[in-house]
């Protein structure tokens, strides 16, 4: 069995040989091509001097000008007044011999005469783009072996190009193989299944940009096989199945693919999932091909066809590689914490699927669960989020232990957009009732700020003028953890009214976990538990803020006091860890 790594670098190396073809299409239709061509400017961008603002071009930078009546609009001929201030646009035509563009709201109008603002300040651009300022004549726009994007179509626009030459999208054949298989037209029976590894395959090729064509499901009869490889073959830039890959009685793609003049490259990979994955190269016609046989379990197809058809395919569409020994076109890794520990395989390094968010910690993944090859479903995660990050796990053997530990680091081949961190999106659990917090600004939102830092976005909020209010706050809260916080001073009464909720809404309350002394924000607090049967428990924390809800301090102070809710708050959350967890029900 080979690495990965040495059966991508094999991959590119034999893509990097198939010839390329190239295609002109209209502009729009070029978005995420690559050029076959280096384009350059034709014209100046603007050909014009242009005023950057609304407001007034004038000839020099004297206090005064008199006012010309004509005026300057984007689009419009080049006025020519007589040495006189002209009204003009964002985007007007400013004449060749005037000097400065003065933005309305710093003149003033008096007897038609423009009076400029002693506090103007005269900026480098004189507030007017010169002539090729964006883009000068014959500079390069689009090189060759680019990625158009709907920026690169805006710049193409901008020069007028309508029509451009790229390289055309490479023709990929795509079948499974299984006497257990069915279409998707078909009614499943006892001891068949549908076909989605055709299917999926098929989604990857349009994703990764090639040009798909479906051979439909083949029978394990090796005549078959051959019949329909053989047309693939003869049809087709890039050769793609599923199933047969394996070492059984009627697994015949690697027989298959040697009889018809199919040179196998490997035929394992030491990995977990998709182990026996098979890559040959084969001519025909004068014209070089590369063929891809994936595994019959649906997920390591998936997993393998990122890995390595993707890369290929990226080739044959014209990207040149950026170096490094599997030429830059591996996809991106990064290095992320795990939230959650994983149990490690005994022997094979292993492509797990994970959710890959990007927090205040840096990237962070957890598991979409198990991650059995057969179970498709390993691609999402419970609540239905489509894994968008490998993370790279060695085997037990190599790490010399059976698993890696939560918050551990691993690398992460990323397969998808990473949106927001993952703790930023919790705090569904958790309700903060501020007590006589002043509005806007001043220590309520820094503390607010802080508990959604470290509880989550989603952390409810309450505001409540005085500890009478307090009951009310907490009705409905069942099932969380609620943070009671005064801020005028830590008063019992506001503990009092916690534990009068706690009477009315339980038979049977738990005597006070703690009450700590906090010598960050001079006070104290507690923690009740709620044990409420039928209606949801509660977990109650009294904190003491100390001091009045305004401002009362410099930044240096306002950062520490900060950094000490933080503190104290995530003592809080280890304390408690997930409320629902704590709750007796």
């Amino acid at each position: 069995m080979l690495p990965v790594s040495t059966c991508l670098t094999k991959v590119l190396s034999e893509a990097s040989t198939l010839p390329l073809t190239t295609t002109t299409v209209p502009l729009l239709q070029s978005l995420n091509s690559y050029s076959s061509n280096l384009i350059k400017s034709n014209n100046p961008l603007p050909n014009y001097r242009a005023s950057i603002l609304d407001g007034y071009a004038v000839p020099n930078l004297s206090p005064t000008h008199p006012l010309s009546s004509s005026k300057s609009y984007a689009g419009s001929p080049l006025p020519s007044p007589p040495s006189l201030a002209i009204s003009v646009t964002t985007g007007a035509p400013v004449p060749p011999s005037y000097s400065h563009v003065i933005g309305s709201e710093d003149v003033t109008m008096k007897d038609n005469t423009l009076i400029v603002s002693s506090n103007f300040k005269v900026p480098k651009n004189k507030n007017i783009r010169e002539i090729g300022s964006d883009i000068k004549s014959d500079t390069v726009i689009l090189r060759k072996n680019q990625l158009i994007t709907y920026e690169v179509i805006g710049i193409l626009a901008s020069n007028g190009i309508k029509n451009i030459s790229v390289y055309t999208r490479p023709l990929v054949g795509v079948m499974s193989s299984g006497n257990e298989l069915i279409d998707l037209k078909d009614v499943r029976k006892e001891g068949k299944v549908h076909d989605c590894n055709r299917y999926m395959l098929l989604g990857c090729v349009e994703e990764f940009r090639g040009v798909g064509k479906d051979y439909g499901i083949v029978e394990d009869d090796k005549d078959k096989v051959k019949s329909v490889l053989e047309k693939m073959y003869e049809e087709c830039d890039v050769v793609v199945s599923s199933g047969g890959v394996g070492r059984g009685e009627k697994d015949y793609l690697k027989e298959c693919l040697e009889d018809i003049g199919v040179t196998i490259m490997f035929d394992r990979m030491f990995m977990k999932p998709g182990k026996p994955t098979t890559f040959g190269v084969g001519e025909k016609g004068g014209k070089k091909k590369i063929f891809f046989a994936f595994p019959g379990n649906p997920v390591s197809a998936g997993v393998c066809a990122r890995l390595l058809l993707e890369p290929a395919l990226q080739v044959l569409r014209g990207r040149i590689s950026g170096g490094g020994p599997s030429g830059g076109l591996a996809g991106v890794r990064v290095k992320g914490k795990l939230l959650k520990g994983l149990v490690l395989d005994k022997i094979r390094p292993e492509y797990h699927r994970v959710i890959v968010r990007y927090g205040r910690k840096g990237f962070e993944a957890v598991s979409t669960g198990v991650q059995r090859s057969s179970r498709i479903c390993s691609m999402v995660d419970e609540v239905g989020e489509t894994s968008n990050g490998l993370a790279l796990l060695p085997s037990a053997e190599e790490k010399g232990r059976g698993r890696m530990e939560d918050g551990e680091e691993v690398v992460i081949l990323l397969t998808g957009k990473v949106l927001e961190g993952l703790e930023a999106g919790g705090g569904e659990d958790v309700t903060v009732v501020m007590v006589g917090a002043e509005e806007g600004g001043g220590k309520g939102s820094r503390v607010e700020d802080g508990v959604k830092e470290v509880f989550g976005r989603n952390t409810k909020v309450v505001r409540v003028a005085g500890e009478e209010d307090v009951e009310a706050a907490l009705e409905g809260e069942g099932g969380k953890l609620v943070l009671v916080v005064h801020f005028k001073k830590f008063c019992d009464k506001v503990a009092r009214r916690v534990v009068r909720v706690i009477e009315k809404r339980a038979e049977n309350m738990e005597s006070t976990i703690g009450r700590i002394g906090c010598d960050v924000m001079g006070g104290t607090f507690s923690f009740y538990e709620l044990a409420a049967g039928s209606r949801g428990g509660m977990m109650v924390v009294c904190l003491g803020c100390g001091g009045d809800g305004g401002d009362g301090g410099d930044g240096e102070e306002e950062r520490l006091e900060k950094e000490g809710w933080e503190k104290l708050l995530t003592g809080i959350k280890a304390i408690v860890k997930r409320p629902r967890d704590l709750i007796k029900i």
